[in-house]
């Protein structure tokens, strides 16, 4: 067996959202508008082989909800890349020796960066002809808190850490003339202002020409890797800098699972959680014990793979959210997709709603109070939730879709103040409508909830 695991310290809210000047800028040259781009344990098997870890220890105290933060992996420089400096603003960072120095007609720039792609194929071409790299200063007060505000436009946002250095990442893509633009914006507060590092992919739609049997999708692991590269190497021209120590995080570790061959392909990303109390060793145990199974029926299956009748590649793979995060529990979302053939993928789902007290996994009916009929409940208030038969499926694929069983509600994840249900494809509609989520205020379950459940959701 040959493949890789990767691991990397984090800490963050996920449900955070940002949106800066520079992205209504960008937004209104583009002309469209706001859409957002997307997202443990120890393996038991000997053959997985994992990096050491960077565990960043912090306490959590306090009634308000814990933060992550995403430490990345500070990984050494190529000796042969460029620096460029600023004296005025007292900064410095590397770049790859290849790239090239431009004008930028879209930002008032301090440098504008044009890197090639990471990936060129062997047959056809890629759809990603070019990066690009924009940075900028914002002046202004109370910069280092930006990353706290909540704006408009559902842009994905997380804190990320290189070393000595804590940014505000914020992801999101948009479109214009065939072609979809992904940025990828590293902000860092330094004394009053804000450096700016923006990278841009623009990444043309395969489908759209009549070159698309050529043409190769972007692989964004792989073209992203550079900018976490030249991030992490950003350096205070001020000496008496310190490593950025913040409190109030969860350490978590991302880690991915790549194995494959010329007919399948496995990618999985799981989270792992770090504490030296062993807080979340349970919790740990029963992400690992998923992804292991997942790993292994999948890689069983693939002994029935015929090259000679098959129409594509296998694979499978998964990523994850955080959904919500207490003091006392942790709601996971895992999400993916897998193909053994046939017409289309099918989609993959688990949630998981962990008691760090109970030191054991949330069953649905831990949710209400006792002798509560709660599947009842959820089948009645489910089918006025989801949209009239007429519009996606029928009435006897709802109904049945939505028996009082527990089988049918067993997707289940705390978002912030709500618990949602997932009914993936084919449960109540076709293939074609997609997986339905609905959505159980705080307030409309609030009679119904047990007690401790009623302040989680509050929190």
């Amino acid at each position: 067996m040959s493949f890789k695991l990767y691991n990397v310290v984090i800490n963050s809210d996920m449900k955070k959202i940002i949106f800066f000047s520079v992205f209504i800028t960008l937004l209104s040259v583009m002309g469209a508008g706001c859409d957002q781009n997307k997202v443990t344990s120890d393996l038991s098997n000997d053959d997985y082989q994992v990096k050491d870890e960077q565990i960043v220890v912090t306490d959590n105290q306090g009634s308000e909800k814990p933060e992550i933060l995403y430490v990345e992996d500070v990984e050494v420089i190529p000796s042969d890349w460029l620096t460029y400096k600023n004296e005025e603003y007292g900064f410095e960072f590397r770049y790859p020796n290849e790239s090239r120095l431009a004008d930028s007609d879209m930002y008032d720039d301090l440098v504008h960066i044009v890197f090639p792609p990471e990936y060129k194929p062997d047959d056809g071409f890629s759809a990603v002809s070019r990066r690009e790299l924009d940075v900028t200063i914002q002046s202004g007060d109370n910069l280092a808190s930006k990353c706290d505000l909540q704006y408009a436009c559902g842009i994905a946002t997380k804190r990320v850490n290189f070393g000595k250095n804590n940014f505000c990442l914020s992801m999101f893509g948009d479109g214009a003339a065939g072609t979809m633009y992904h940025i990828y914006d590293y902000e860092l507060a330094k004394d009053d202002e804000l450096v700016d590092f923006i990278f841009t992919i623009p990444e043309v739609n395969c489908g759209a020409y009549d070159y698309s049997d050529g043409c190769v999708p972007m692989d964004e692991g792989k073209e992203t890797e550079l900018f976490k590269l030249i991030v992490s190497s950003f350096k205070s021209l001020d000496d008496n800098a310190v490593e950025v120590v913040d409190e109030n995080f969860v350490n978590v570790a991302d880690r991915r699972i790549e194995e494959g061959d010329d007919y399948y392909s496995i990618e999985i990303t799981y989270p792992y959680f770090i504490s030296q109390d062993g807080k979340y060793d349970e919790l740990n145990r029963v992400i690992g014990s998923f992804v292991n199974d997942e790993f292994d029926w999948f890689r069983d299956d693939t002994k029935n793979i015929d090259p000679e009748f098959e129409v594509g590649k296998w694979f499978m793979g998964y990523d994850y959210e955080i959904t919500s995060l207490g003091d006392d529990y942790v709601s996971l979302l895992l999400e993916g997709s897998v193909y053994t053939g046939g017409a289309h993928p099918g989609p993959l789902y688990k949630t998981i709603i962990f008691d760090l007290k109970e030191n054991e996994e949330v069953g649905l009916s831990n949710l209400f109070i006792k002798d509560f009929d709660y599947l009842d409940f959820l089948s009645l208030e489910s089918k006025k939730k989801l949209p009239k038969a007429e519009d996606f499926s029928d009435d006897d694929w709802i109904v049945d879709g939505t028996l009082p069983a527990a089988e049918n509600f067993e997707l289940f994840y705390v978002d912030e103040n709500d618990v949602k249900i997932i009914f993936p494809p084919y449960q109540v509609a076709p293939y074609a409508a997609g997986p339905q989520v609905i959505s159980f205020s705080e307030e409309e379950l609030q009679k119904y909830l047990d007690d401790k459940w009623i302040k989680r959701l509050t929190q």
